[in-house]
């Protein structure tokens, strides 16, 4: 795999069911999310890491994965 799939709380059991897997929580226009986003693509495209899955979740718009995951996330109104 040599990029991240963003993928939604409903698609979280079948991305991680098997393998591999590394998640990012993320937050739209977070400058942090957005550094982090260069970090895990370059390890995406790393040939050592073929076997990883990297995902993420945006948790402005999904947040039940990251919140039973034991994140203490609740959406900005």
């Amino acid at each position: 795999m040599s990029k991240i799939q963003l993928i939604h709380d409903y698609e979280y059991a079948q991305a991680t069911v098997t393998g591999l897997v590394v998640v990012d929580f993320r937050m739209d226009f977070c400058p942090g999310c957005e550094r982090m986003d260069a970090v895990l693509s370059h390890l995406a495209k790393l040939p050592q890491n073929q076997v990883v899955k990297f995902i993420a979740l945006s948790i402005n718009q999904d947040f039940q994965v990251a919140e039973a995951s034991g994140s203490n996330v609740r959406p900005q109104s």
